[in-house]
């Protein structure tokens, strides 16, 4: 990403930090795309959707690196049950 002057690239820089985890959105936004148009879904409004698919990732990606500490309790209570 480096030298990457585009809106989504600097939007990846200012929520991620890690250059990596900036890399593995944008190719998930760019194949989640790929896939709207394989399965011929239309989007209206292109820019905002990958910016609304992106910030998804970054949320997910957060809160897959979460410490499982912070959870509520009752929500790891839930997990525990479920296994």
């Amino acid at each position: 990403m480096a030298g990457n002057k585009g809106g989504c690239g600097i939007s990846f820089a200012k929520r991620v930090s890690d250059e990596a985890d900036a890399e593995d959105i944008l190719q998930d936004v760019f194949y989640e795309l790929i896939e709207a148009y394989r399965l011929m879904k239309p989007i209206e409004q292109a820019g905002a959707w990958m910016f609304r698919v992106a910030r998804n990732r970054i949320v997910d990606r957060f809160r897959k690196k979460r410490p499982r500490h912070l959870l509520p309790r009752k929500i790891r209570m839930r997990k525990a049950a479920i296994r």
